[in-house]
Formats: structure tokens, sequence, C-alpha cells
């Protein structure tokens, strides 16, 4: 029972049109026991709470925004009809709070008198227009293959449209599309997926567009078709952003057109940006993933696309439609979209700065006249040798192109894209005097890069046009871009960025160029290369560039068509053979002379050299054993956190080459060695042994390339760490780097005992020093905490080799990776250097624990009975007395079986233990080891098997996917506590399957489509069938050894399935190297 006027305006309304009521309940003075339901939309009684007195104004309120509801949802009904999409379904109930029952709907605002005026649409309108036009709006997931240009590899997510259903094309950013292959895919409305194939991508502006087959969608009928009207775009325009905005597939963010003549957004000097455009700006607070949304006003035509948003602010930038509407409708009919440039960058000024420029007040009148009423265009930057380079300077005024007065972006870029190839009379004013310039319109698909060329994991192109006007260098002919450094450039210190110019003293001024010039030289060769860096380009600087023809293919790829998205791969030409090697440095030999006929591979480098002369004896002494070591890791394996180590070595058999350094600076074979002697001889070496128990490896190099240099071995005084206490030792190391050169340097100090720093559990689970009794430094100077080298009595022989340890630590409440310092006594260096001169294991066996060292207060009364501990402090040699103490087990020995955490080790076959080294050399050579050991305060005999040690190092690997693959590392049984079956995922690549679907790098792969894969073998026959395009089932363990499983699409063009193994005997005739890979 409404009020008179309440009642009236009813009538009036029912005069014109019939409303549909559902509950309407309301009471004068009162408060509103139901609420006006329109087609589902609920409005209040007032703009208040749900209990809110009612009046006259009220109810009149309400029933004019009930009108408008009412003809909006009849517009909708009948425009959703269209789609067929009007599925009505019977509306859920809710109690109110007056307990009657109403229509379960979202609430709509009620528009106030104001914003009926102004045009702005309610809640109800939004919902019929979002209902309309969400199908044809798209979430886009994609992966970028390979760094490109201003693009680096990776995955992303983001929004793209439907703007011709029936050919499948896809609106988008470009930044979105990528300028480098990318491989895509788009989630429609209901969740189908469809791979999408990149068909443009606009050199300047910031749009693209994917296609996809209509075909493919199996159970989306109707894909709404978005309309582009950039007419319709005006300030104060009420728009949504419909997009996966965050990430969340389907997001609406209001917001108002501010402003439709912003600058476009820069984003930094080594990315792309946009220009010569203007930009919408609005505040819809987009963020990551609503790149390339639509930007739709209320009748679901879309007036701009989403580009970018600034950080810290709800301020969004859109890019309006007037060239993309070209572009699309170019390819709607199969023509080419045809792009002009001066190779110029404008900026739009207004008439107050142009006047400070030296603008007439006869041209501003008549520009005014011509109907422009706040600027013109003025000349900001030249790209230098462009077209209009020398012919038009900064700060020129555009005043006609071919006779047509140009004042704004869109006239200036239409004429310039119908006139490729045309030569075209410009007029600008220049400080006040009218000049005429007659200038060619450049292609500017022309000067777009089209190809890559990859060469040990780096990526080269041709410099963009982007990179060039950024950095104001010519497009063309000065070098080739580094889009990414890889494993050669890496290796050199060349930076991603850099612009190379010259290999080997061959100018590289474009691909074709540079890939000549690599593909003359043969794997390992030393190449010095000049690049510069963009920043700089007056600074050039040269590196020696040793070239990878072995761990990763050099090819180029090539787009099929310049502006399209066919990307096609040929391999690069082959490596020549190895140089002929010199039986003697300075002396060449005749092919088929010299060692038996053979042809020989030449060392890439070496020579004479002068070592450092000492400060003291025990430096005169040690300087010529000493080298330093630089190594690099091609492929990320065993956990290890870095692909570039460098150390300290030392000479120990100058006959067969054999130098000892830490694992920390060789951490496997499967790497690339360098060792540098005296001050200037740099030859290459091969890591042809790691312990496998501790922190040691062995490098070997070619006698023949250090002839006539004065290297030695160093004498080995057989010591061990008990031994040494307390004596006087010496530390000689060098310090510097080889870009700057060494420094002998050394102290001394008093020699004490030391133990491995073991991290708690390793992340990602990797070897790392356990079971030794270190040395360490008491005294002295600082080099003994920073630097590894060479420890010696006063006489200079050698009793330890100071080696530098990875372990973990806690910092801020995360585990970091770090170092520490300490000595390898020479009587473990001995053992191994004589198994491998006698081609024989080190040891065969190990007890399959980890150990730790209590002291006998710790272990008193709580691990052992006293008794007990008296007689153990009674036996003891070394102070203070300690006992033994399992910490952790490995998986799948007679330890883990047998022993239990916290046991007391005694004795081991009748062997009294009281040293780590004790134990090792107690079970070193038997497969059974009696032990006794303190459970409890109770003595127990026990009889196990040991455990067998294999190669300590990984000699076979699968690339599959972008995923690096191996054997599970030994590192998971022995801290984790996991079997070692499955197959392990050591590392993946940015941009690939594995990446894109979360292959988690440190999980096992057990089963492939159901199919168990204990090892690599079992895993290559399951997924060696699998076709580019397949969908695979993976069946994961993880280091707890919980399952969880995911899927992942092969992709075999971009990332084919290949395996790294290692084969014995060397790469080339002539070779020492035991092995290659």
């Amino acid at each position: 029972r409404p009020p008179a006027s309440g009642r009236a305006a009813m009538r009036r309304l029912a005069a014109g049109r019939r409303p549909l009521l559902l509950g309407c309940a309301l009471r004068p003075g009162g408060v509103s026991r139901r609420c006006i339901a329109v087609s589902g939309h609920l409005f209040p009684a007032g703009a208040g709470s749900r209990r809110h007195a009612f009046g006259p104004e009220d109810t009149a309120r309400s029933l004019s925004a009930m009108a408008a509801a009412v003809a909006v949802a009849a517009a909708a009904t009948s425009s959703a009809t269209r789609c067929n999409e009007a599925v009505e379904d019977p509306l859920p109930t809710v109690d109110t709070e007056e307990g009657g029952d109403v229509p379960e709907a979202p609430v709509a605002a009620v528009p106030n008198e104001e914003e009926e005026a102004s045009g702005r649409f309610d809640a109800a309108r939004w919902a019929a227009t979002l209902g309309r036009i969400k199908s044809g709006i798209v979430s886009l997931k994609v992966n970028s293959v390979r760094a490109f240009a201003t693009s680096s590899a990776g995955n992303s997510q983001a929004t793209g449209f439907v703007v011709d259903a029936a050919q499948g094309l896809i609106l988008t950013n470009r930044h979105v599309v990528k300028e480098g292959p990318v491989v895509a895919e788009a989630v429609f409305d209901n969740h189908e997926e469809v791979t999408l194939e990149a068909v443009y991508r606009d050199p300047v502006h910031d749009f693209g567009i994917f296609r996809y087959d209509p075909a493919s969608l199996k159970h989306l009928p109707c894909v709404a078709e978005l309309q582009l009207r950039p007419d319709k775009a005006k300030q104060g325009l009420d728009v949504r952003v419909i997009g996966n905005n965050a990430g969340e597939k389907l997001s609406v963010l209001g917001a108002m057109l501010a402003r439709l003549d912003r600058e476009a957004p820069f984003y930094g000097r080594k990315g792309y940006n946009d220009f010569n455009t203007f930009y919408f700006q609005a505040a819809s607070a987009t963020s990551g993933g609503s790149s390339g949304s639509p930007v739709v006003d209320p009748d679901g035509d879309v007036v701009a696309l989403n580009t970018a948003g600034k950080v810290g602010t709800s301020a969004s930038y859109s890019l309006p439609l007037d060239r993309v509407k070209r572009a699309v409708n170019l390819l709607r009919s199969g023509r080419q979209v045809t792009r002009g440039t001066f190779q110029t960058t404008f900026h739009f000024t207004t008439f107050p700065d142009l006047r400070r420029l030296g603008l007439t007040d006869a041209q501003a009148e008549a520009a005014r006249s011509g109907g422009e009423d706040v600027g013109m265009l003025v000349v900001k930057s030249l790209v230098p040798k462009g077209p209009a380079f020398g012919l038009l300077e900064p700060g020129d005024v555009l005043i006609s192109i071919d006779g047509t007065r140009v004042t704004r972006f869109v006239p200036l870029e239409e004429i310039l894209d119908d006139c490729v190839g045309q030569r075209l009379e410009l007029f600008v004013e220049r400080g006040g005097k009218l000049l005429r310039v007659m200038l060619r319109v450049q292609d500017l698909h022309s000067i777009v890069p089209d190809a890559y060329l990859e060469c040990g994991n780096a990526i080269f192109n041709n410099l963009s046009y982007q990179q060039a006007r950024n950095h104001n260098l010519p497009v063309k002919g000065i070098g080739v871009f580094v889009a990414s450094q890889g494993y050669l450039l890496g290796r050199a210190g060349i930076p991603t960025g850099s612009l190379v110019t010259d290999v080997g003293g061959r100018p590289t001024r474009s691909l074709e160029a540079l890939e000549e010039a690599l593909a003359g030289y043969p794997d390992a060769a030393s190449v010095p290369v000049r690049y510069t860096n963009l920043g700089s380009p007056a600074q050039h600087s040269v590196a020696m560039v040793r070239i990878d023809r072995t761990w990763f293919p050099m090819q180029l790829t090539t787009r099929d068509v310049p502006h399209l998205g066919a990307w096609r791969t040929r391999p690069s030409p082959s490596p020549p053979p190895p140089r002929p090697a010199v039986a003697k440095v300075g002396e060449e030999s005749d092919e088929g002379e010299g060692d038996g006929g053979h042809h020989i591979a030449a060392p890439a480098s070496g020579g004479r050299t002068r070592s450092a002369s000492g400060c003291n004896p025990v430096e005169e002494k040690l300087a010529r054993a000493l080298v330093k070591v630089a190594v690099s890791v091609p492929l990320a394996i065993d956990g290890m956190p870095e692909v570039e180590f460098a150390g300290t070595g030392m000479v120990v058999d100058t006959e067969r080459g054999l130098v000892i350094c830490d694992r920390n600076t060789a951490p496997g074979t499967l790497c690339d060695c360098l060792l540098t002697f005296g001050s200037s001889c740099t030859v290459p070496a091969h890591c042809i042994y790691v312990h496998p128990l501790h922190n040691l490896a062995v490098l070997q190099y070619d006698p023949r390339s250090v002839e006539g240099t004065d290297v030695e071995a160093v004498t080995l005084r057989r010591s061990s760490a008990h031994e040494l206490h307390g004596q006087k030792l010496w530390l000689v190391t060098y310090v510097g780097s080889m870009r700057r050169g060494y420094t002998l340097v050394s102290e001394s100090g008093v020699a004490t005992h030391s133990e491995a720093n073991v991290a708690p559990l390793s992340n990602p689970p990797r070897w790392q020093e356990t079971n030794i009794d270190l040395l360490a430094f008491k005294g002295g100077g600082s080099i003994r905490h920073s630097q590894d080298g060479l420890v010696s009595n006063g006489d200079g022989e050698v009793v330890a080799y100071y080696a530098s340890f990875l372990t973990q630590t806690v910092r801020n409440g995360r585990l970091q990776d770090s170092q520490y310092f300490a000595g390898i006594t020479s009587d473990i260096i001995e053992d191994m250097l004589s198994a491998l001169r006698r081609g024989e294991p080190l040891a065969r066996y190990a007890l399959g624990a980890e150990l730790e060292k209590l002291g006998l207060s710790a272990a008193r009364g709580m691990l052992m009975d006293p008794a007990t501990t008296e007689e153990v402090e009674a036996r003891c040699d070394h102070w203070p007395p300690q006992v033994i103490s399992i910490r952790r087990r490995w998986a799948g020995t007679g330890a883990f079986e047998l022993l239990r955490d916290s046991d007391i080790l005694l004795e081991v076959n009748g062997r009294r233990i009281e040293t780590f080294r004790d134990v090792e050399l107690a079970v070193a050579d038997t497969a059974e080891a009696e032990l006794l050991v303190v459970r409890g305060c109770r003595k127990r005999t026990l009889r196990m098997r040991t455990a067998p040690l294999d190669d300590a190092t990984t000699d076979r690997l699968v690339l599959w996917s972008g995923a690096v693959l191996q054997a599970a590392p030994a590192a998971i049984a022995q801290q984790r506590g996991q079997e070692l079956t499955g197959v392990y995922v050591s590392s993946r690549s940015r941009g690939s399957p594995a990446s894109r679907y979360n292959l988690p790098a440190t999980s096992r792969v057990i089963e492939v489509d159901g199919e168990k894969v204990p090892d690599l073998d079992a895993f290559v026959r399951a997924i060696v069938a699998k076709r580019d395009g397949a969908d695979v089932r993976l069946k994961l363990l993880d280091l707890r050894g919980a399952p969880s499983m995911v899927f992942l699409r092969v992709d075999t063009r971009y990332w084919p399935t290949a395996e790294v193994r290692r084969f014995p005997g060397p790469r080339s005739p002539g070779g020492c190297e035991p092995f290659h890979w």
C-alpha cells in the first residue's frame, strides 16, 4: 500500500509500460518487508540499510529505477536471443530479515536523478551487456619460447577478444603476441581451449592478432564477435575493462575515460615502447593478466584496447583503435597490413609551446581554422641514417604532407601506411621559417627483425627498430643484438643486450655475417669478439669466446613471412675440423706427421709464461705448482646453484697433466674447464674424476700445451688432521681475476681441528661434505676466510689442500647458499691419486650413514651408561675425547635398515673408531661389516651390508620439453631418506612446456601415462613416441615422497627431445681426455 504519490507514480508508469513486479510491499513510515524485483534484480527501498523508513520520495525513486530496469531487461532479452543464450531458470529464494521470501538476485544500485540525466546506466544493463559479449572474451596463456629483440623467454597470461568469429581472429596486445616465436592457447568462457597462431604484431603500436581454428570449438557454437568502435570513445564515457585481471579469468573493472590525449606510456630504454599515438587514461586499477582486455561501452562495443597501468596508482592506459581497426579489416580481407615510416618520432605539442618553438601566427591560425584547437605535431627524435635523418630536425613543426594539413597522429599514419615506397612532399616550420622536404616512406616491416641465430645457447638477432630508436642508433649495419647471452657469451662475460660488432676481426653487421663468422671456427676454438653496450655505444670491449658446438645446436630460425607467425629452423653450416696440433709450442706439425701420423687436435691456447717470483721461500717453491681454475657447466644438474665456478688448483703430476681442486670449483665431469698457469698461459682441461665421498676433483690438461713453461708438481707430505694439530703452517694462493691478473699471496697460522658445516636439509638436494676430519687455521690474516689454496709446512711440502665447501645457512628466515673454507689433509689426497694412477676405484664401499662427533659429556647418561663412557674415555688417543654418532642414514642401504639415528659407533670389524677417517678406512674394501654400537645405553653387535660406491658424477641426461632430466642423485637418499627411483627433474628452461605446466624441479617422475618409469631407459621408451602437441600425464614424487599428478603438452618444434651422454675416449684423435660428451 504505497502512499499517494507512490500510487500516482505507479499509475503513470502503468500507463506507459507494464512493469514486472514480484512481491512489492511498502509501508509508509515503516520498514520494507519486500524488495522490488525486476527481471531478477532487486531494488531496495532506499539508499541506506535494508531496514529503512519509507517516504513518498523513496517510493517514487524506486519505481523510476524499476521502470528503467524493465526497459533494459527487455532490450537485453531481445539481444541475447540473437545469440541463442536466453535461458531463464527459476530464481531461488532467500529469507529477508523480516522473514519473507524474495527471489535471490544481484542487488542493483538505485541511480539518482543526476546519474539518470547524464546517461550513466545501472548494473542491470551492464549485466545484460556482459552476458551478450563474454563468450567472445578469452584468457590467453602464452609461452615465449625464445628471447627475441625486446622480449624475453617466459610464460605469461593475458586477455584477448574475438573480432572475427568466422576466421578466428583474436585481438590483444603486441607485448602479448611477442616479437619472436610463441606457443599460445586461448581459454573461452566455457573453459574450452584452442591453440593459437600469431598472425600479426604491429611494429610500433601495442596491438597484435592471434588466429584460432573456429572448427576446434566443439561446445561453444555461438561466439560473440566484439565490434571495434573507435568513433564512440569520448571523454567521460562510462566503460568497463573486461578480462583476465590478476589471473582471475574474467574480471570486470569499472572506470570512466578521463583523458583521450595522454602521451604513450614509457617502459624504459631496454624494452618496447609505443609512440606516435595518443593513449586513453582511466582509473580502472587493472593489474597483471588484463593486457589485451577490451574497454567496452554500455552497448558492448569496444572503444579502446587496455595495455598497461601505472604502478602504485589506479591509472590504466588504453590504446585507441583507429589503426587497429584498419589492420583487422585488412587481415579479414586477406590483404597485407602495410605500414610506413620516416623513422621519426613525433610529439603532440600545444599552441603555447609551439609559439616558443617559433611557430608563426599565420600557421597557428591556419591550423585552428582547419579544426585543430589544441596543438600540432613536432619532430621529437630521428633514428640515425633513417629516411628523415639530416632532412628533419628535432623541433620542426609539421605543417602538411602532400598538400594535406596534418596536426594529429591518426592522419599522419594514414598517409604513411598508404604510401609505402613513395616520395612525399613535407612542409615543416623550423624557427619560424617554412621548409619544403622530400622524403621516401620506408616499409616499416623491413626494419623489424624476423630471424634469430642460436649458438651455444646464446640468441642473436638483428637490431630492432625499437632498440635503435631507444638508443639513438642506426637500425642496420652496426652489429647484431644479443637477445640472450646463454652459455656461449655468459662464460666470456658478454651481457645480454650487447651489440656484437666483430668476430675474429670480421665485421658482423648482420645476422648472416655473424653466422658465417661463427661457423668458420671449430668446436672449442678461442675467438676474440668485439662488442659494445647499447647504453654507451662509443665504448667497445673485447672478450675471448670459446666456440661451443657440443652442448647446444647452432641453428638459424626465420619467420616465413616477416609479419606473420610461422617460424622455420635450419641447422647452421658444420664446423671445420679441429686445427692440426703442434708437436711443440711454436712449431707447426704437418698432417700425417707426429704421434704416429695421427691428426692431433691443437690446444686452444697455451705457450710460454712466467710465474710469480714469491716473497718468501714457501711462495717461491709453490708458485709454479699453483693454477687458477675456471669451470663452466652448460646444463644445471645435481642441484648446483651456479653454472660458473672459479678456484685455485695445484699441479700433482706434470707428466699426465693432473691438477687437484675442490668440488665447489669442478662439481662434476659435465663441464668445460680452463687452467691459467703463471701470468698468461691459459689451456683447456677436463674434469676426469670426482671423489665419491669428499670435496676433491681431478682435472687433466694436455702437457704438450704448456711445454716451455716452468710448471712443477707439488711435493705431498702424508699427514692427517690430528697429526697437524698445533703445527705452524702456511697458506699460499692466488688472488685476482683473469681480466686483471693474479697476485701470489701467503699467510701463516697454527693448525687446528675443524668439522664440516653440514646444512640440515639442503634444498635443492646436492652433494655436501660429511664424515671428514678437516684442518682449520688459527691466527694469520684474512685470506683463510675467502680463498682456497695450498697448505704447506715451512719446507714447502704440501700437507693439505685448502678447499672451498658449498653449504647452506638460514638468513632472515630463508635458506641461502654460502661457503666456508677448510683444509683436506694430504693422506686423503694421496690415497685418491694412488688409486687413480693404478686405474682402480678409490673405495668400493661406505658405511651408508652421515656421522657426527659428540663430546662424552653430551653422550653420558643420555646415550651411553657411565661405565661405557669411562671405558671410551680411557681408550681415546685424541683430545677432547669424542665418540662417533649416527646423524642420518642413507635410504636403500644396510645402515638404513639396521642402524638408528643417534646410535654410538664404537668399533667396525674389530677396529676401534675415534675419527671419521677410521670409519672410512674400516669399510672401504668390505661388502659387509660387523659393528659394535651403543643404543639406549646398551651395547649391540650388528652385522650389515655396506653401501656400494658408484661413480659420483652424472654421466647421462635427457632433455625433454625444456626439462633437464637425470637419474635421481644420491643426495635424495643420503639427506631425505628417499629411495633412488624415478627420473629426477634437475632444472627447466624458461618458456618451455616444463615451465608452462609447472613440472617442478627436484621432483621425480615415476609414471608416464600410467606406465612406470623407474629409470632413464624406461622414461625414454615411454616418451619417444609422443608427438608434437600430445598431452602427457606424469605422476611425480616430491622430496617428501608425496605423490602428485601433472599433465604436460609436448612441444617438439622448439623443445626437441635429446640425450647427452658420456663416452670413453677422446673427442678427436690425439686428445688426452679419457672420455668425451
